[in-house]
C-alpha cells in the first residue's frame, strides 16, 4: 500500500478517463487509446525534465507488448529507459519492482472486460474461488509498486468495474475525494481548543482561499511527521520519535516547486520554560530544548517550520498568518519569523500606546488598563486579568485620540502622549517625574 503521504493528494493519486469508442480491438486484451495516452505522458515527462523513475503496469500481456512497441518507436526511447529507468510490466511481473510514478493501464472498456480472470472476484471469500489467493496477491503486489504517485488510466467509469478491482479503484477514488475536502475541526487534536482556532485562521487566509479549488494547496492536521521522516530515511541510521505536527501544509507555486511547511501552535505552559521571564520580545529564547531539537531535525529534511503562539499571532491572526506563510513560500528573510510584529510592539511601547501586563505577560493596548477608580486612571494589571473590564474616566477617555510627537519644554524629552481637554498634552516620556504640559 501507499506510504504516509507528504504531498498534495493530487500529486499522489490521479485518474484519467479515456473516451473509448466502444469497438472491439483488433488484438484481444489491448487498448490502443490508453497506449496513445501513456506514450504522450512519457513525452511530456521528458519535456518537463522529470527526475523520478517511472513504471507502467497492465493486467494483460498483449497490452504490455503493445506499450513496449509504441515506446520503442519514440525519439525519446533511450532517454526514457536511461533517465526514468522505465519498465513496462504486468501485475504478474512487477514483484520486487518500485518506481516513483506508476501508470496503470487497465485495458477494460465498454466493449470488452476480461479482468474477471485476472483478479479475485470477492476479497471476503478468497478461499472459495479457484486460485483466489494468487489473484488476491496479484492485486496487492500490483498496487504497492508506487513510491510517490499512482496514475490510473481507465476506459470506462469506475462503477462499471466489477469484483475486487472495482473495489480497489473505488477505494482510491474515495481517498481522493475525502482528501480534497477541507479539513474540519474533527480532524484536529480534540484536547487543543487553540488548534481549532488556528485551523480557522489557515482556512480563511487569502493564500488558502485563492489556491484550494485549483489543487495547489493542501493541509493535513495531526500529520505523523515522525513516522514520515523514518519512512524517508531508508538507511535507518536514526529513528525519529513518533510525534505528530499540528498541521502539514503543502503548496505548489507557479514554477511547480513544492513547499512543505510544518505549522505548530505553541501553548504557553507546554512549550516554554522559565515562564516568569518570557515576554513578547524574548519568547524565542525560552522554547523547550526538545521543541528546538525537533524543529532543527525537521528542517534538516528541507521542510519549513512556522510557530504560532500568543505573542506572534497579531491583532489580525488571519492576515498575520497569511503574510508569514507567503514569506516562507517566497523564501524572504523574516528574522525569527515575527520581526515586523516585534517592531510594531516596540514602537507601541515607546509611544505609550501599548503596555505589558505582568500577570498574563501580554502586550495590550493602553485602553485595556484604564481604571477610573485609580488616581492615575491606568492600572498595572490589565482588565482581562482583573476579571472585569472597567470603563475609563472621562479624562482618560478624552485622551484616547491619535498620539502626536512634541518636545517637552521642561525636560526636552521627545514625548508621545495623548491629547487632553483644551488642546493640552499631558505629561511626557519621563512622566511622572517631569509632569510637563504644553499648550498648543
Amino acid at each position: 500500500m501507499m506510504k504516509i503521504r507528504g504531498d498534495s493528494i493530487d500529486d499522489v493519486l490521479a485518474f484519467t478517463f479515456i473516451d473509448h469508442d466502444g469497438k472491439l480491438e483488433p488484438v484481444a486484451n489491448t487498448n490502443r487509446p490508453e497506449v496513445d495516452f501513456i506514450t504522450a505522458e512519457l513525452q511530456r515527462l521528458k519535456g518537463e525534465g522529470f527526475a523520478g523513475t517511472v513504471g507502467i503496469i497492465t493486467p494483460h500481456t498483449n497490452q504490455q507488448k503493445m506499450i513496449m512497441e509504441a515506446v520503442n518507436t519514440l525519439p525519446e526511447r533511450d532517454w526514457l529507459y536511461d533517465h526514468l529507468h522505465l519498465k513496462i510490466m504486468t501485475f504478474d511481473t512487477c514483484q520486487g519492482e518500485e518506481r516513483d510514478l506508476i501508470y496503470y493501464s487497465m485495458v477494460a472498456n465498454p466493449a470488452s472486460d476480461r479482468l474477471w480472470g485476472i483478479f479475485v472476484k470477492d476479497l471476503a471469500n478468497v478461499d472459495m474461488e479457484e486460485d483466489g489467493k494468487i489473484k488476491a496477491q496479484r492485486l496487492n503486489v500490483g498496487f504497492s509498486r508506487a513510491r510517490e504517485r499512482m496514475h490510473f488510466v481507465l476506459s470506462k467509469e469506475i462503477d462499471k468495474f466489477g469484483g475486487s478491482i472495482g473495489e480497489a479503484l473505488s477505494h482510491y477514488r474515495e481517498q481522493l475525494r475525502l482528501a480534497q475536502q477541507e479539513p474540519t475541526v474533527n480532524d484536529v487534536d480534540p484536547k487543543s481548543p487553540m488548534e481549532r482556532e488556528v485551523l480557522g485562521w489557515i482556512l480563511n487566509t487569502p493564500l488558502w482561499q485563492e489556491n484550494h479549488d485549483n489543487g495547489r494547496i493542501s493541509l493535513v492536521p495531526q500529520f505523523e511527521i515522525g513516522s514520515y521522516l523514518n519512512q524517508l530515511d531508508r538507511t535507518h541510521t536514526y529513528r525519529h520519535p513518533k510525534y505528530k505536527s499540528d498541521f502539514f501544509l503543502t503548496y505548489r507555486d507557479d514554477s511547480g516547486k513544492k513547499h512543505h511547511i510544518i505549522i505548530e501552535y505553541d501553548g504557553f505552559q507546554e512549550h516554554f520554560v522559565d515562564l516568569e521571564a518570557v515576554t513578547a520580545l524574548n519568547y524565542d529564547q525560552y522554547y523547550r530544548e526538545e521543541d528546538v531539537y525537533r524543529q532543527k531535525a525537521i528542517e534538516s529534511y528541507g521542510y519549513k517550520f512556522l510557530r504560532i503562539n500568543r505573542f506572534n499571532s497579531g491583532k489580525d491572526p488571519v492576515a498575520t498568518l497569511d503574510r508569514r506563510l507567503r514569506s516562507l513560500i517566497e523564501e524572504r528573510q523574516e528574522s525569527n519569523g515575527v520581526l515586523d510584529d516585534v517592531l510594531d510592539k516596540i514602537e507601541g511601547l515607546r509611544a505609550n500606546e501599548v503596555k505589558e501586563c505582568p500577570k498574563c505577560k501580554r502586550l495590550r493596548d493602553i485602553e485595556e488598563f484604564y481604571d477610573s477608580s485609580l488616581v492615575r486612571g491606568v492600572g498595572r494589571i490589565c482588565n482581562t486579568c482583573k476579571g472585569a473590564k472597567k470603563e475609563p474616566s472621562k479624562k482618560h477617555a478624552d485622551s484616547a485620540s491619535k498620539p502626536s510627537r512634541i518636545m517637552c519644554p521642561r525636560c526636552g524629552a521627545n514625548m508621545v502622549t495623548r491629547r487632553g481637554k483644551y488642546g493640552r498634552f499631558y505629561g511626557c516620556s519621563t512622566y511622572p517625574r517631569c509632569k510637563g504640559t504644553v499648550n498648543l
